[in-house]
C-alpha cells in the first residue's frame, strides 16, 4: 500500500514537471518562430539552396544559440519525462489491480460484506440475488473501473476500452436497477461515470 502511495505521488510530481517542461518547449519554440518570421519579413530573406545562403542562415542563428539549446534540452527532457509518466501510469494500474485482487479473496469478501452499511446489504439486482453477492457485484464494477483509470491516464484509448469492455458497460447501463444504483451512489462511482460519459460523448452509448 505504501509503495502504491509513493508511486502515485511520484507520478503526480513528474506530471507537473512534464507540464512545466512542455511550457518551456512551447515558449522557446514560439520565440524562435517569431524571430524567423520577423527576419523574413524585415530583411527579405530568400532561402537560396547554395553555400552562401546556408552560411548566412548559420551565422544569423549563432546569436540565438542559447535559445536553440534551451529548446533542444527542454524538448529532450520533456520526451523523457512524458515516457516516464506513461510507464508509471501503467505500473500504478498494475498495482491497483494487484491490490484489488488481494482485497477480493473469499475471506476478505466476508469481512467486506459484514462491514456493509445496511442499505448496501439489500440486493442490487433483485432478479439475480440468489446468483451472486453485492461484494461480487462491486468487484465486477471495480474491475471495469480499472480500465476507466487506464483511459483517464492515457494508457489506452477510449476506442481500445470500448473494443474490450464496451459490451459489459452497455449491459450495465441498460439494466435499470444498476443504473438507479449508480446514479444514487454517484460519488462512489466516479471512474465508472467518467467512462460512461466518455462512451456517450463518442456515440458508443445512449444517454
Amino acid at each position: 500500500m505504501k509503495n502504491l502511495k509513493n508511486r502515485i505521488t511520484t507520478n503526480l510530481i513528474i506530471r507537473r514537471i512534464n507540464f512545466i517542461l512542455l511550457g518551456v518547449v512551447l515558449f522557446s519554440f514560439s520565440c524562435l518562430l517569431i524571430v524567423f518570421i520577423q527576419t523574413l519579413c524585415c530583411k527579405g530573406w530568400h532561402l537560396a539552396l547554395n553555400i552562401d545562403g546556408v552560411k548566412g542562415i548559420q551565422s544569423f542563428w549563432l546569436d540565438y544559440l542559447p535559445l536553440i539549446k534551451l529548446l533542444g534540452c527542454s524538448l529532450t527532457i520533456w520526451i523523457a519525462s512524458y515516457n516516464l509518466v506513461k510507464y508509471l501510469s501503467v505500473e500504478t494500474v498494475k498495482a491497483l489491480a494487484k491490490l484489488r485482487e488481494m482485497l477480493n479473496s473469499e475471506e476478505k469478501k466476508k469481512i467486506h460484506t459484514a462491514l456493509f452499511d445496511p442499505e448496501d446489504k439489500k440486493p442490487i439486482l433483485s432478479e439475480l440475488q440468489s446468483d451472486f453477492s453485492n461484494a461480487e457485484f462491486f468487484d465486477y464494477i471495480g474491475t471495469i473501473e480499472l480500465g476507466a483509470i487506464m483511459v483517464r491516464r492515457g494508457v489506452i484509448s477510449i476506442d481500445e476500452f470500448y473494443n474490450q469492455f464496451g459490451y459489459r458497460v452497455e449491459n450495465l447501463w441498460a439494466n435499470q436497477e444498476v443504473r438507479n444504483h449508480i446514479n444514487k451512489e454517484a460519488p462512489y462511482y466516479k471512474d465508472l461515470n467518467f467512462i460512461i460519459q466518455c462512451l456517450i460523448d463518442k456515440g458508443y452509448l445512449n444517454s
